[in-house]
């Protein structure tokens, strides 16, 4: 088989003809779609416009063989059943059916209408198709090859193979209308894009299989949570989909859990850890590694506040919490800038809630971002007394963190909390990392009470801002004195 161009114009003698094939990007693909009067321009003589006429036929063959052996099954059936149209008799309806949305492949008997339909309005038009019925016949190609070929993919080879038999089938039809291949810029010129009736019906059952392997995709999440490859597996090929209804604002955070019951598995915080890459790529390690460049500052603004600060709840918590660092223990001081953190940002005005009006106290303040349990045993008394006052205000709970420990020093474990589900981690700071993440990865809202300082971590340690940002002044207060602002 001829490889090259170049081969082409070697064994008909005319490699003179080299340098204008160059010139006009002509190659092995796109040779077969030239129309009389391109090959009469190129080759004024006769005799070689013969030769490279006839080599253009011997081309047409191998490839075709070569196509066949690369789609299998699938490529057969599609080409068996474009020829099959010549087959047809002729008891076939008076009048040509007007053009309709795409039918399922499945519908053999509509198929082979609509492909009568297609050859009666050939003859009555001398080989030339109406546009609707170019569509169709397009539509009824692709279909057939991607209901038979597993892959899902239609190389651009193919492309040529497929427009090329539908234009020796209906010789009045001109390839461009199938097929254009994508043409890259060069020399300043701009590219040109793939085109044609072949490929968009391509790009349309493409995008109508992917629906349907999503909407699987989906059933299997909501059903199973093993093997955990396949969860990672679905979860990612539902990705987009499922955070575009996150975006649209569409269900609850208590719903997702439950639609998707790998979530409330020990390794399900993992699958937000992978939505929330996609959501905001590159913002992932953001706390860690700002926290080691802030904790000091954020320790010294602490400071600051309990030398002004007369509020008793404050002083107190504030002296305990900052007799409590360590310079030489990273991991303490790390934890101490983190639950100061919500006791030095200034207080927000009262809020009307559904059943009430509440302004948080410091205390829940502090308490609506990390929660203390002195035991593993005050973890379940302490989910459910949150529970039950959020309830009292018409509120729902959103993730929080609950550390056990006597102190920020002496941390056993650590746990997020969404509804039933508990994960769990040996720092602080991973358990308050994956908490945002969940947060934002699942369009929960930030906790009522503690919302001002979730929001100047996401603004300020993430650099993640958004239109539904409530922007406090306590927020801007806490971003300038810290200099957290992006």
């Amino acid at each position: 088989m001829t490889t090259k161009i170049e081969d082409i114009l070697h064994e008909i003698k005319c490699d003179d003809h080299i340098a204008i094939f160059q010139e006009h990007h002509l190659d092995l693909n796109n040779i077969q779609l030239l129309e009389d009067e391109d090959i009469k321009e190129l080759f004024p003589i006769i005799g070689q416009r013969i030769k490279f006429k006839n080599k253009i036929r011997e081309l047409k063959k191998s490839l075709a063989g070569s196509y066949q052996d690369s789609r299998n099954t699938a490529a057969t059936t599609t080409t068996t059943n474009i020829a099959k149209l010549e087959e047809i008799p002729e008891e076939i309806p008076e009048e040509i059916p007007e053009e309709k949305p795409e039918e399922k492949p499945e519908e053999n008997n509509r198929a082979s209408l609509d492909g009568r339909a297609i050859l009666r309005e050939s003859k009555i038009n001398g080989g030339i198709l109406k546009e609707g019925s170019r569509k169709k016949l397009s539509q009824l190609v692709i279909g057939n090859i991607l209901e038979n070929c597993s892959s899902k993919n239609i190389n651009t080879q193919e492309f040529y193979s497929l427009t090329s038999e539908i234009c020796d089938l209906f010789s009045k039809e001109s390839a461009v209308v199938y097929y254009s291949a994508y043409i890259a810029s060069s020399d300043g010129g701009k590219k040109k894009n793939a085109s044609g009736k072949l490929y968009e019906s391509y790009i349309c059952r493409r995008r109508k299989l992917r629906e349907i392997d999503i909407q699987e995709n989906l059933s299997w999440l909501k059903n199973n949570v093993e093997p955990w490859e396949t969860v990672e597996k679905n979860w990612q090929a539902t990705e987009a989909f499922r955070i575009n209804k996150i975006k649209a604002g569409e269900g609850r955070i208590e719903d997702y859990f439950n639609d998707y019951p790998a979530l409330q598995q020990q390794q399900g915080y993992t699958l937000l850890f992978n939505d929330f890459e996609h959501m905001y790529p590159g913002k992932g390690g953001h706390l860690f590694s700002k926290i080691l460049l802030k904790k000091e500052d954020i320790l010294e603004y602490a400071r600051i506040k309990l030398k002004s600060t007369r509020n008793k709840y404050l002083n107190n918590t504030l002296r305990e919490l900052l007799g409590l660092v360590d310079d030489t223990i990273a991991e303490t001081s790390t934890n101490i800038a983190l639950m100061v953190l919500p006791l030095v940002i200034n207080v927000s005005p009262t809020r009307k809630l559904k059943k009430s009006t509440w302004k948080p106290s410091r205390a829940e303040i502090s308490q609506g971002f990390i929660v203390q349990a002195a035991s593993e045993g005050e973890v379940t008394t302490t989910i459910l007394e949150k529970t039950e006052k959020f309830k009292k205000h018409g509120c729902t709970v959103q993730p929080y963190v609950i550390f056990v420990g006597s102190s920020p020093v002496e941390i056993k474990k650590s746990y997020v909390v969404i509804n039933n589900t508990l994960y769990t981690f040996q720092k602080l700071i991973t358990a308050v990392d994956c908490a945002f993440k969940i947060i934002q990865a699942t369009g929960a809202y930030y906790p009522e009470e503690s919302q001002d300082i979730w929001t100047a971590i996401q603004i300020g340690i993430y650099g993640i801002t958004t239109p539904f940002d409530r922007k406090t002044q306590a927020v801007n207060v806490i971003l300038a004195d810290l200099q957290l602002k992006d």
